[in-house]
């Protein structure tokens, strides 16, 4: 460990680069390839039983799965550092899938959270028992203000003004609410591409306003449910309505968080194949550890295609005893070693070129985003998305939005519109100037709301916030 640091710090120095360059891309390559085998292991066989599980063999994800294990048995299981572009293609292609499933998965969970919101502030309508709002009106709002304003940190009470605007009843125009997204931009004034383009992103596809690609199609069943919610009369006093739909957002979400871990979790397998074809070629690891990761990926892909292997429950046993502690002992070599190809990438590229290492801390830079914490980042160059952008782009792309806003807020109902007010507004960075401004809006929002039943919803999921 005393040589590699010393060549990090050399490195930094800008020192001896001709022979520290090579030996530092050698030393990562390494370290990422011993780290991706000791999570794959895991994960991998943890997936072949999720999968295995799953009672339709016509999932989308078997016909994934299928395509994933043939690279695990050539590239990961094999070590094959043959046909390494062919392999990278298909591992690509896959994690593309899976990432268009994902979008899809997050643009429904957004969809049902719009008609959580509005079950939620109609549960009540179907109560028997008596509602004092004496709470309400006296002590709701004080106890709303003293959370907020409970923490010191600034980055703190921000979170908690924006999860009780998400709560409150709101009370307010279309325009007034275009009026606050607009205004919104003025805070992006200096920012670059990609931050702006975030935040719309963010802000289209939590309101719903944006579906992606598949959406209709790629899971039928969960499009169905949403089609009954569209077609639902929600100001109707039915409580068999409201049954029916409640149940039905119980299934739906359901569904959702089911399959978006399964998904996560083959992102995270996926990530880890895709490294290990990256790498192989380079690494040079302890072979006990990385024959321990391969017995039980072995074992697990056998069981997965019921293929008859010598392999026991034992030997799986022995192999993950034999990985215990490897992956937090690799990831912190990684962690405090990892500054450097930053380091490099951004200072050095001259020099890497000059020795034929530029396509090697190229891949490693991939292989640094495929094992960062983010498992659906986009590893395609950034095409300028750092820049700043430019004022005139900026008030363009505000002026499209609000459009589109006022647009689609365009006959739907009531309750429709106040809640994707209500995701949109609490998703905003907070646009008040002082603590007085929150207490007026917490107080206007409070009295501003007649319906007996959104007031004691109102209160009750507040109150399980404040007091969790």
């Amino acid at each position: 460990m005393s040589e590699i640091n010393s060549v990090l710090k050399q490195i930094t120095k800008k020192v001896n680069l001709e022979t520290n360059l090579s030996k530092y891309s050698n030393y990562m390559m390494s370290m990422y390839n011993g780290f991706s085998y000791t999570k794959v292991a895991l994960n991998y066989y943890t997936l072949c039983d999720l999968i295995q599980e799953r009672t339709s063999k016509e999932d989308k994800i078997v016909e994934l799965m299928s395509r994933l294990n043939v690279l695990v048995d050539k590239y990961v299981i094999n070590q094959s550092v043959e046909d390494i572009e062919s392999g990278v293609k298909e591992i690509d292609s896959i994690r593309r899938k899976v990432m268009e499933t994902m979008s899809v998965l997050t643009s429904y969970a957004d969809h049902f959270n719009i008609y959580e919101y509005i079950l939620n502030r109609i549960e009540y309508k179907f109560s028997d028992e008596e509602y004092d709002d004496t709470y309400y009106k006296n002590e709701l709002g004080k106890d709303i203000m003293n959370y907020i304003v409970s923490e010191r940190e600034n980055n703190t009470i921000n979170l908690k003004i924006s999860e009780m605007i998400g709560q409150l009843p709101v009370r307010m125009t279309k325009s007034k609410f275009l009026e606050h997204l607009s205004d919104t931009f003025t805070l992006y004034k200096g920012a670059t591409v990609k931050t702006v383009d975030d935040f719309i992103y963010m802000i289209r596809t939590s309101a719903t306003i944006l579906r992606p690609e598949g959406f209709e199609n790629e899971l039928p069943e969960l499009y169905d449910i949403l089609n009954q919610f569209e077609s639902e009369d929600f100001a109707k006093d039915d409580e068999q309505m409201y049954t029916k739909n409640r149940d039905l957002l119980t299934i739906a979400a359901e569904k959702v968080y089911a399959l978006s871990d399964l998904y996560m979790i083959f992102e995270e397998v996926v990530n880890d194949v895709y490294a290990i074809i990256l790498s192989n070629a380079y690494a040079i690891n302890e072979v006990e550890k990385i024959d321990a990761a391969k017995t039980i990926l072995k074992y697990a892909y056998n069981g997965y295609n019921k293929i008859e292997s010598e392999l026991t429950e034992n030997d799986i046993d022995i192999a993950f005893d034999k990985l215990e502690g490897e992956q937090e002992r690799i990831s912190e070599i990684i962690m405090s070693s990892e500054y450097v190809l930053d380091d490099v990438i951004n200072d050095s590229m001259d020099m890497c070129r000059s020795l034929m290492l530029d396509k090697i801390y190229a891949t490693l830079k991939v292989i640094s985003q495929l094992q960062s914490t983010s498992i659906f980042i986009e590893l395609d160059a950034d095409n300028g998305a750092e820049d700043i952008i430019d004022e005139n782009v900026l008030m363009n792309k505000r002026d499209e939005l609000i459009d589109e806003f006022a647009a689609f807020l365009t006959g739907k109902t009531k309750q429709f519109n106040r809640a994707v007010m209500s995701v949109v507004l609490s998703s905003l960075p907070v646009f008040f100037n002082s603590l007085n401004e929150v207490t007026e809006y917490v107080e206007n929002s409070l009295f501003g709301c007649s319906d007996e039943a959104e007031k004691r919803a109102v209160e009750e999921i507040i109150k399980n916030i404040i007091f969790e």
